[in-house]
């Protein structure tokens, strides 16, 4: 479909291919180079996070954050919540969560909307979680002295780049506009692996969802983990 549309006339600058892996993406721009030419290879073509890291780093100044941040990945947040653990002395107190649970529960409440606890439960299962029910308290401490702190350190994880893009775009309508009119044509790749907060933000980027062009099989969601929602394909 890129060759095809750009052998008939639409400018790789106005094509966005989005899938899941880099390599993937650099592979379809040089199969698609090989069927047709070299003007393939300039398509915007990238995963969901590499996208919106790259949206930040023009437009964050516009929801008050500086433009050379520093992306950090999930074992660099756990180090984060470990040290803040240890300043509130819960890093050897019996049954307090592992840091790296917490970093896995507060993406999974971000990405769903669910409440903390709800997500704690749905992870940890009834009884674990009634063992660690009463420090909700002190871990909702935790999980805010974390915000903080990467606040404070110019940082941003990965759920970080996808919800403070989807904050620019709610709080800048041309910006929205400007880049419904950069991506005149938006493909995705293995969609059966997006999430809600993936689905909006490029609902949000396309014309209203009119030039969207998904492509997956909802029998091969392997993205469950990352919270990857199957239905929202076949709600298409």
């Amino acid at each position: 479909r890129v060759a095809y549309l750009i052998e008939k006339g639409v400018s790789p600058n106005n094509i966005l291919l989005l899938t899941f892996t880099n390599k993937a993406a650099n592979e379809m721009k040089q199969r698609a180079a090989d069927m047709l030419d070299e003007r393939c290879s300039q398509i915007t073509a990238c995963t969901y996070h590499s996208f919106c890291a790259k949206m930040l780093r023009k437009y964050s100044q516009l929801i008050g954050i500086q433009s050379d941040y520093t992306i950090i990945d999930p074992g660099d947040c756990a180090d984060i919540i470990s040290i803040i653990e240890t300043e509130h002395g819960m890093d050897k107190v019996k049954d307090f969560p592992r840091s790296s649970q917490l970093v896995s529960a507060h993406s999974k409440a971000l990405n769903t909307n669910q409440s903390l606890e709800d997500t704690l439960f749905d992870m940890l299962g009834k009884w674990k979680y009634m063992e660690i029910e009463r420090f909700i308290p002190d871990i909702k401490k935790i999980l805010a002295d974390y915000q903080s702190y990467k606040k404070q350190n110019n940082m941003m994880d990965y759920d970080d780049l996808l919800i403070n893009f989807i904050s620019v775009l709610k709080r800048n309508p041309s910006i929205k506009n400007k880049l419904a009119d950069i991506y005149q044509y938006i493909m995705i790749d293995e969609y059966q692996d997006s999430n809600a907060v993936q689905e909006r933000i490029f609902q949000a980027v396309s014309r209203n969802g009119k030039n969207l062009f998904m492509v997956g099989d909802v029998k091969q969601s392997i993205y469950r983990f990352r919270l990857a929602d199957p239905s929202i394909f076949l709600s298409k």
